[in-house]
């Protein structure tokens, strides 16, 4: 993938007459962890060195979202159903639909179609549609977890339009109805996505899938999250490949660099400009500063050198701490 710094910003495209999406409510970025240009360094910062990607025992899930735009009163509504978790993982957070794979489900998109129907009542929804509707793969992985276990999350987007216009599905929304383990709520802007009631990876991904049309986005992500769980909520480590099908993209307009991911893009552009790299040091430091510890260049570079020299001396050994004592410090 190709690591951008894109403050936030997408291009704007020339065929679409919505506003930017101004995302009120994203984490700040001490919470969304290091953003990593490949998985080989992502893997290097997360893992033991006797394990691998492909060692990893997945489990696997389902997750979609549901949007619409509504007309009320000659104004449109952007609109996104999240549910509100009752008991288990996440209760108390807002979410999307979905759940385990069962081994009766024929494939994830049968598990989808089944949990989105058991958790909102939405149905008339083939496995062939909701293929077409996939918006990537997510795996996660914890840090106080087995190294060697993790979450992968097939991602869907069903908006409710595009299921109209292009497969002449039409749902009632008011059939839509919870179940004992989630409530469906409706947010009339994307805007106001609750993101400090979500996990916290959704302050990286949401803001790209909803600044896409309809199946205008795929993306492969990679997420390590810290000890603790949702009590904690924290990313580590993450990796982000994402890839356009078409130009017709809303904006998304943050004044922060949330939405920096490493991108592959299919459709054409010559506004974006390759940002630079920059070294394992230079983003340490700005990443130190950013969570306001505030290093001078000489303290930081003496402490870089140490650190160093110490991981330089264990080599392959693991390493989440390095601490340098001496006199008068």
């Amino acid at each position: 993938g190709r690591h951008t710094h894109s403050n936030g910003q997408m291009n704007t495209p020339t065929n679409t007459s919505c506003n930017p999406i101004q995302f009120q409510n994203l984490l700040p970025p001490n919470r969304l962890g290091i953003a990593h240009d490949t998985i080989e360094s992502f893997q290097i910062a997360c893992y033991n060195e006797n394990s691998s990607k492909s060692m990893i025992q997945w489990k696997e899930y389902t997750l979609v979202l549901v949007t619409r735009e509504a007309t009320e009163e000659k104004n449109n509504k952007r609109q996104i159903l999240l549910g509100l978790k009752h008991r288990g993982f996440g209760t108390g957070f807002y979410n999307g639909f979905g759940g385990k794979i069962d081994p009766t489900d024929a494939s994830p998109e049968h598990g989808a179609v089944r949990e989105l129907a058991e958790e909102t009542n939405l149905v008339g929804i083939s496995p062939e549609i909701m293929k077409h509707c996939k918006a990537g793969v997510l795996k996660f992985t914890f840090d106080d977890n087995d190294n060697n276990k993790g979450m992968l999350v097939h991602l869907y987007r069903i908006d409710l339009n595009h299921l109209s216009k292009e497969y002449k599905i039409n749902v009632n929304i008011s059939d839509i109805r919870g179940c004992d383990e989630i409530t469906p709520v409706w947010f009339d802007r994307w805007e106001d996505v609750p993101f400090q009631k979500m996990h916290a990876d959704d302050s990286i991904w949401y803001p790209i899938v909803l600044s896409a049309e309809p199946g205008g986005v795929y993306m492969e992500a990679l997420v390590h999250f810290a000890s603790g769980g949702p009590d904690v909520n924290t990313i580590l480590h993450r990796y982000f490949d994402v890839k356009y099908t078409n130009a017709n993209r809303y904006v998304a307009n943050n004044s922060t660099d949330y939405n920096d991911v490493s991108t592959k893009q299919t459709t054409q552009s010559t506004s974006q400009q390759q940002q630079p790299q920059f070294s394992l040091e230079k983003r340490l430091f700005h990443a130190l500063h950013t969570s306001d510890i505030n290093f001078s260049i000489k303290e930081f570079k003496e402490s870089w050198e140490f650190a160093k020299a110490v991981q330089s001396y264990f080599k392959n050994y693991r390493i989440k701490v390095i601490l340098d004592v001496a006199g008068g410090h």
